[in-house]
């Protein structure tokens, strides 16, 4: 995704999918690996901030939000290897310094993306790509992206841990290479790395899209490339359809993982967002794909939380929103910089579900649940109807001194019976105390 420009995503447009219906609900019983029965990590939430600090372009610059989120990728933040290296042995790690003392002062996890060739360096350099010309195709001698990869991984040694080799790399407009040439560049980044800090891990080349799209993954295993990586990469977007649409996609990427050996490692989807309404008189980018659905704010915060809820049901380990500051899809207004609902929805899902333990999400007619446990002993559940109407949920027997608060802010009070809690398309965060035979049975195993 490019930042404040957006861009048409071929083989997004998804065909339709009956929410709560066979195949698509999360079932108590599946085993959905992940985090379940794990602790859920501040980092699980992670956000794409393009401009902090930047000067001139379309839009101001960004104040630093501050700990509004556990993990940072940094996509479309002019940190790509073009803008880092604009002349051979000619760095400019100014900006990149900045991002890194940012992040570090507030304790925040930093996802480093790998890629976009500069021109000099380019096997085309002729080659259009809306970033720079030659950016898309790998480079043309592999020295040039060893010494590149050495050059960040030595200057970020014990600072950046994790890092991400290219994005959507089924986008012409960001690879052109052969998958042959993106396999050689995941091997090479991964053994530099390795060699400066065994512990940094590696992500894999992210891919976006349904249907044929996900071939790619079987492409990139069935050439060696899950050799090389400690973690997969996907971007589930469904930018048409509700975040409950991501649940397929992120089963058919799980199973195509297992298919190839590599259904130990961690899936994270690095990056998912919608288009969302400009409030402060800012003209949507010009790049904005229309074919995409059109979210209000309200509807925009309720999608942000039911993601990452469904993120968790579906096993992933991680989940990057785009984005705070996109000029079509971002969570502060482009110019004022006005925050929006969706930053206060975050924020009460953070302080809610971060270092609880998940034990599990299901479906009951049409209200999902998720739910989990926190470091003292009382179980957390998150409720909502994907399809917007009010539906009612009995809280699990035996739970006492409730507490509930919708994730806009909003207050909760149980309805008639004692118990029933009224549901919709926010969701519903519910924590009560249990004895340990009504734990069991209220826990979603």
């Amino acid at each position: 995704m490019t930042g404040g420009t957006g861009r048409i995503v071929r083989g997004l447009l998804l065909a339709a999918v009956t929410l709560l219906g066979a195949g698509c609900g999360v079932d108590a019983a599946d085993d959905n690996g992940g985090l379940h029965g794990r602790q859920v990590p501040a980092s699980y939430f992670g956000m794409h901030v393009h401009r902090v600090g930047a000067s001139g372009g379309e839009y101001p610059p960004t104040p630093w939000p501050g700990r509004k989120f556990g993990a940072w990728r940094l996509w479309d933040a002019d940190v790509a290897w073009f803008q880092l290296e604009a002349a051979k042995g000619k760095w400019d790690f100014g900006r990149l310094d900045r991002y890194v003392d940012l992040a570090r002062q507030d304790g925040i996890q930093i996802v480093m993306p790998l890629g976009l060739t500069p021109t000099w360096a380019s096997a085309r350099p002729k080659e259009h790509s809306p970033y720079q010309m030659g950016a898309a195709a790998e480079p043309r001698d592999m020295e040039d992206w060893r010494a590149y990869v050495r050059t960040v991984g030595e200057r970020y040694k014990g600072r950046i841990h994790i890092y991400e080799v290219w994005n959507e790399v089924n986008e012409e407009m960001f690879f052109t290479g052969s998958m042959e040439a993106l396999v050689a560049l995941t091997r090479e980044a991964a053994s530099v790395l390795k060699k400066i800090d065994p512990d940094i891990r590696v992500v894999s080349p992210s891919m976006v899209g349904a249907g044929r799209s996900l071939e790619w993954l079987d492409r990139f295993f069935a050439a060696g490339g899950g050799d090389y990586v400690d973690i997969v990469g996907y971007h589930f977007y469904v930018p048409n359809d509700r975040p409950e649409a991501m649940l397929p996609l992120i089963r058919d990427a799980r199973a195509r993982m297992r298919r190839h050996g590599q259904g130990q490692k961690p899936l994270w989807n690095t990056e998912t967002g919608w288009w969302i309404e400009n409030l402060d008189g800012t003209p949507d980018p010009p790049g904005m794909d229309r074919t995409w659905r059109r979210l209000d704010q309200p509807t925009a915060a309720a999608y942000l939380v039911r993601a990452m809820l469904v993120g968790l049901a579906g096993g992933l380990e991680g989940f990057h929103w785009y984005s705070w500051d996109n000029g079509g899809m971002g969570m502060v207004e482009p110019k004022s910089k006005k925050e929006r609902p969706a930053v206060g929805a975050l924020q009460r899902t953070m302080a809610w579900l971060s270092g609880t333990r998940l034990l599990g999400c299901e479906t009951t007619g049409r209200v999902w649940s998720c739910g989990f446990e926190d470091g003292q002993g009382r179980l957390v559940k998150a409720v909502w109807a994907p399809s917007g109407t009010r539906e009612a949920y009995q809280v699990p027997e035996g739970w006492h001194n409730v507490d509930a608060i919708l994730a806009d802010g909003a207050s909760a009070k149980p309805g008639s019976p004692a118990g029933v809690w009224d549901v919709g398309a926010m969701p519903l965060f519910l924590r009560g105390t249990v004895g340990l035979q009504a734990a069991g049975a209220g826990s979603a195993k």
